[in-house]
């Protein structure tokens, strides 16, 4: 009789487990995705001008090697506080990183190479929304080239990169492979997970 229980006990508590992972994993709605759409493209762009003001403000007082020092000083410290604000965790991440911990994780790397795949199919990439294996969100917006002052950092080598400008870089990032880019290549993107509400 009691083993008849312990097996009935065991089956409930595998069923439920299995029905509540289901649900985390469950597809976004249309309006949950417009939702999350809309969330993640607000902070991306709050936080894409946070950074993007403090940088340009560092860059005119210091030039470039202030710029690439304010990078790897304050970056992460900065994108932290905004992930305390939005209650999310923001991160910028590409397949060729500057600073190692940028590295991209499993899932941001399948959609940094969907991204890549997509522009050089010819298509227009744009921000998606997905459910993570741990039923939190994930916002993915591309990080795209746009402005020739970017590649000061990140162009290509005794053309849009100086070799002073790249070996002040080199100082602080030794192991650096975020450059060789041309105005409108894929630099990376924004990855922002946040609970699903």
């Amino acid at each position: 009789m009691k083993k008849n229980f312990f097996l009935i006990l065991i089956s409930i508590t595998v069923f439920t487990g299995s029905c509540t992972n289901n649900k985390s994993k469950q597809a976004l709605t249309k309006k949950e995705q417009t939702f999350y759409l809309e969330k993640g493209k607000t902070i991306a762009q709050q936080s894409f001008m946070t950074l993007s003001h403090a940088l340009k403000k560092s860059m005119s007082e210091k030039g470039i090697e202030g710029a690439v020092t304010y990078c790897n000083t304050n970056a992460f410290p900065l994108v932290d506080s905004l992930s305390d604000l939005y209650n999310a965790t923001i991160r910028r991440t590409s397949l060729k990183v500057r600073n190692p911990l940028d590295k991209p994780n499993k899932n941001e790397t399948e959609v940094l190479n969907f991204f890549d795949n997509e522009l050089k199919a010819g298509k227009k990439i744009s921000p998606k929304v997905t459910i993570l294996e741990n039923g939190k969100v994930a916002f993915y917006a591309p990080i795209m080239i746009k402005s020739p002052l970017c590649l000061t950092c990140h162009g290509k080598l005794g053309e849009t990169l100086s070799v002073e400008n790249y070996q002040t870089i080199q100082k602080l990032y030794p192991d650096d492979k975020a450059t060789d880019y041309s105005i409108n290549d894929l630099r990376g993107m924004w990855s922002i997970v946040f609970d699903k509400e």
